[in-house]
């Protein structure tokens, strides 16, 4: 039975991990996709003050 509830505790433990490293992956995308985002405005800004 030990074995068993080492088994379950080291399936949930890995499942956890799992669930973590997905949502860190999922807010570098999401840094990345707002930083090019600020990239663009800024770019866009700058062409709208050079062309006044």
């Amino acid at each position: 039975m030990e074995f068993v509830d080492i088994q379950l505790a080291r399936a949930t433990l890995i499942h956890v991990m799992e669930l973590q490293i997905q949502q860190r992956k999922q807010a570098v995308e999401d840094i990345n996709r707002r930083r090019e985002e600020v990239q663009r405005f800024r770019k866009d800004a700058f062409i709208s003050l050079d062309g006044q």
